[in-house]
């Protein structure tokens, strides 16, 4: 559950903890709270309130999950620090970076310690290392294209002709999202993408893939030829690229629509939570 509103659109303490008290009264078992309300969300975001997740903790005799305010690991151990709850989960952060609760890629000192390529480099690796299981366990396309998509958010961004080609509907086909993916590759010199067998791999199941864009009614392609035709040139342009590294953007997928609000709750990709260290300390 959300926190629910008071007045101002932000959580409401009494109301949020009696209603918690009334699920746990009427059967439920476990608990996931969010510490913002349904009117957070959007460009609206504001900042997940723990203390209100620490408050229901303290009231209700079933397991808390604490959900809100999470995008790096450090985040993880604060939030189970403050509020006391028995597990924390994620969503929009994961989503970008499914290593979030890996302490040794995801801390913030980790994160920080990227740069530009770094970033680049990690995403593209996550996105092809997606590819390859939705290759051997094939799901729906729009779901791929969702996940693929904010794995590389921050180079869309910068990249916004392929950004345009990636949601152009005519780009319909597993292979055209294989071969978008590769031509970024290209240009942040991303060499581990031209991977010729991991390539091969993940264009043989293709007609299972595409079995789900029959509304699209266009002849499947034969995958080979569109993704590993031009994958000399790609391996050429790569190599002249890593040498002029392009931009990524500065906000996360996380971070997109959490602007100044959020950072004294929320902590930064590359930041701390310093008000929060405070009052633990206090």
């Amino acid at each position: 559950m959300r926190c629910l509103p008071g007045p101002d659109g932000r959580p409401d303490l009494e109301r949020t903890v009696a209603f918690a008290q009334r699920m746990a009264a009427e059967g439920a078992q476990l608990l996931c709270l969010h510490g913002r309300t349904v009117e957070q969300s959007k460009t609206n975001a504001g900042s997940a309130d723990w203390e209100v997740i620490r408050l229901v903790k303290q009231e209700v005799d079933i397991p808390v999950i604490a959900n809100g305010g999470i995008e790096n690991f450090d985040d993880v151990q604060r939030c189970l620090q403050i509020t006391g709850a028995d597990a924390v989960m994620s969503s929009e952060a994961l989503l970008e970076n499914p290593m979030l609760f890996d302490p040794a890629r995801s801390s913030a000192a980790a994160l920080a310690a990227l740069d530009g390529a770094g970033w680049a480099h990690r995403q593209l690796g996550l996105a092809l290392e997606y590819l390859e299981l939705v290759a051997r366990h094939p799901t729906h396309y729009g779901t791929f294209k969702s996940h693929v998509f904010k794995f590389l958010y921050r180079l869309f961004e910068e990249q916004k002709d392929l950004r345009a080609k990636f949601g152009d509907k005519s780009t319909a086909m597993f292979e055209d999202m294989v071969v978008i993916i590769l031509e970024m590759a290209s240009r942040y010199g991303y060499h581990a993408a031209f991977d010729r067998e991991l390539l091969e791999n993940i264009c043989s199941n293709h007609k299972s893939l595409n079995y789900h864009q029959k509304k699209y009614r266009r002849q499947i392609s034969d995958p080979y030829d569109a993704v590993l035709g031009s994958l000399d040139s790609m391996i050429s342009r790569s190599k002249e690229n890593a040498k002029r590294m392009p931009p990524i953007a500065p906000t996360s997928w996380y971070r997109r629509h959490r602007g100044e609000d959020t950072q004294q709750q929320d902590g930064g990709l590359f930041g701390n939570r310093t008000q929060i260290e405070e009052e633990v300390v206090v």
